[in-house]
């Protein structure tokens, strides 16, 4: 599904964490680079869309 939509994932495994991940991962200055990379689509206008749904 992430090709799909032209994704770009990247995976890592803390072994030594066990169910404590978050700390290595938010301690990881790479992740928050990557997440200014990004930016949240506008919402689509839900009245517009229901009014002109068969224009579209």
């Amino acid at each position: 599904m992430v090709k799909a939509y032209d994704g770009n994932v990247k995976f890592t495994v803390y072994p030594e964490a066990k169910h404590d991940s978050w700390t290595q991962t938010y301690n990881n200055p790479e992740l928050y680079k990557w997440f200014l990379q990004h930016q949240r689509q506008k919402a689509i206008d839900k009245r517009y869309f229901s009014m002109h749904w068969n224009t579209l």
